[in-house]
């Protein structure tokens, strides 16, 4: 066991580890028991986890290119924030306002789609092939892709013969995936 001596500079006795240490002497105490006062910081701290702010900030001083390619990867807060601190500038960079503009426009428009498409298909699951056939819709129109997207009340939900007209492929994505 490894041990460190500690010497005891004060006027009266100390307890370290364990043992007492009358002033003016030292004794040998063992590593694992020193407080931590006692203990040498052999390790540097680990270095603190950089906040979203730091990491809009370092991305900030890179070029608008550089920024503009980072930018679809970065989430809806990151891209709000780095929105805001570019505003806040004296002289905002146009080109790189506009491309996150862009951006969260695109982000919008994509959700407002999905949206409007699971409403569609949450509507279409609760007509049956004669229905859909006269609103000019086929059953087998809808993707794989589509069909998985559907919660299991929604699976539950569909009649028997829209089931029926399902191909291979599109019953096999309506088989559960462990939700």
């Amino acid at each position: 066991m490894p041990t460190k001596h500690i010497e005891n500079t004060t006027g009266a006795p100390i307890y370290v580890g364990g043992k007492m240490i009358q002033p003016g002497t030292g004794r040998d105490i063992d590593v694992a028991l020193l407080p931590p006062e006692f203990q040498e910081q052999t390790a540097a701290a680990a270095p603190a986890e950089p906040t979203l702010a730091d990491l809009i900030e370092a991305l900030r001083a890179k070029s608008v290119k550089d920024i503009l390619a980072e930018v679809p990867g970065l989430t809806q807060e990151a891209l709000g924030l780095l929105l805001e601190a570019e505003r806040a500038q004296a002289k905002p960079r146009t080109s790189l306002v506009a491309g996150i503009d862009a951006e969260m426009l695109g982000r919008a428009d994509a959700k407002l789609k999905a949206d409007e498409d699971a409403l569609y298909l949450n509507q279409l699951l609760d007509l049956t092939p004669d229905q859909l056939a006269a609103i000019n819709e086929k059953i087998s129109a809808l993707t794989p892709e589509q069909l998985r997207s559907l919660t299991a009340e929604q699976r539950a939900r569909m009649k028997p013969e829209l089931l029926a007209a399902l191909s291979a492929e599109q019953l096999a994505a309506l088989e559960p995936t462990g939700e």
